[in-house]
């Protein structure tokens, strides 16, 4: 666990100097290391170490959906998110997090109404946030005027 969270911080120092490139690189070798972390011993581990891993791997997950999100490549990022929100131990903030990255990532690839599931999934746990708020208004007048489009399309299609 040392080494992933060692990897963490050189991954958090990479993406403070918007190198998403190698911020996702060092994330993603964390996310490696925990997942050869042999089985048996966590089982015999106290359960704050289960815990403590849990996390370390929420905040991998979370960070790279972030960095895949800069460098726009969605579908990973819908992975990363999705595998954050599905470890065990993630608190209602974490899954807001996850839920906002993978709405963003969903935005990015024409998935809207995915976008909007997930954007109203994290609002319901993290109601206060005004970054999910913003994104789900910006979201639903993007689709509005989609569906508008649309419309207008079709209408000159049937006459």
């Amino acid at each position: 666990m040392k080494i992933a969270g060692d990897l963490k911080g050189f991954g958090n120092t990479a993406f403070k100097s918007q190198d998403f490139e190698t911020a996702v690189a060092k994330y993603q070798k964390g996310i490696r290391y925990l997942q050869d972390y042999p089985e048996s011993p966590l089982e015999e581990t106290p359960s704050d170490a289960n815990k403590e891993l849990n996390q370390l791997k929420i905040t991998l997950q979370s960070n790279s959906a972030l960095c895949y999100n800069k460098l726009q490549d969605f579908g990973s990022a819908v992975t990363a998110a999705t595998a954050a929100l599905e470890t065990p131990g993630i608190t209602d903030a974490e899954k807001g997090k996850a839920y906002y990255r993978r709405a963003l990532a969903r935005g990015g690839s024409k998935d809207e109404e995915g976008a909007l599931t997930d954007l109203e999934e994290a609002l319901k746990l993290v109601p206060s946030d005004s970054a999910i708020t913003n994104e789900l208004n910006r979201m639903k007048a993007k689709t509005a005027e989609r569906e508008r489009k649309e419309k207008a399309a079709y209408k000159k299609f049937f006459t």
